[in-house]
């Protein structure tokens, strides 16, 4: 088991065998195949190839697995915000999703447990332990959009989007009287200067350059 600041990931082989598993995940929890060469089926749905199980709340699940496996689980804690990636509480999720980004998220989970091997003592320094993370779920946000159908993405990237623009927007407000730099917002807000702008165009109707000047420039205004 891997500990990072906010999430675990618990690694997990196992062999031939049908197994009962309750778990309990008030802030969810993520569950994918380490390796290609695999055969499961959760709760009598087969999990086709390439795909993952998301969860959240109190789900009980029964695993039959007719040969080895590598798997990963991928904890999330209660220091995380609600990225909303679990629709339903308390419901099996399991989602078919795009070999690339499964295998993006395998490649930086792989890059933690080497880490973790290797060097240990920086998993307890927390710039890079929290970097680490970051990558790690932002791996896993790419792999459940690509997971999803036309019509849950568009809806999750309008909530995704309306957060982003509020997290612009106290930005802005506590650095009132300071020069506003698209890339140190980005970086606040733990996103690419592109998605900042793809929010600010979906929710405002304008780019982002003109929103930061428009939003300073009424923040700077004396009051009458």
């Amino acid at each position: 088991m891997v500990q990072l600041p906010f999430c675990q990931i618990t690694v997990l082989t196992s062999f031939p065998r049908i197994v009962d598993v309750s778990y309990r995940a008030a802030h969810g929890l993520v569950i994918f195949q380490l390796e290609d060469n695999y055969e499961v089926s959760v709760n009598g749905m087969s999990a086709e190839r390439p795909a993952f199980i998301g969860l959240r709340g109190n789900v009980d699940l029964q695993f039959v697995e007719p040969r080895r496996s590598l798997h990963a689980i991928v904890t999330l804690g209660a220091g995380l915000k609600d990225r909303e990636w679990f629709d339903t509480p308390d419901a099996l999720c399991p989602f078919l999703v795009d070999a690339a980004t499964l295998a993006a998220v395998r490649s930086v989970t792989a890059e933690i447990l080497q880490t973790a091997s290797a060097r240990p003592d920086l998993l307890q320094e927390t710039g890079p332990a929290l970097a680490l993370q970051e990558r790690l779920l932002l791996a896993i946000e790419e792999m459940f959009r690509h997971s999803r159908t036309p019509e849950v993405v568009g809806r999750m990237a309008s909530r995704s989007y309306c957060r982003l623009v509020r997290m612009i927007d106290d930005y802005v407000a506590f650095h009132a009287a300071s020069a506003i730099y698209s890339t140190d917002l980005a970086e606040q807000c733990g996103v690419s200067v592109r998605t900042l702008g793809t929010a600010v165009a979906a929710v405002r109707g304008m780019s982002l350059h003109r929103y930061l000047r428009l939003s300073s420039c009424g923040r700077r205004a004396p009051s009458s």
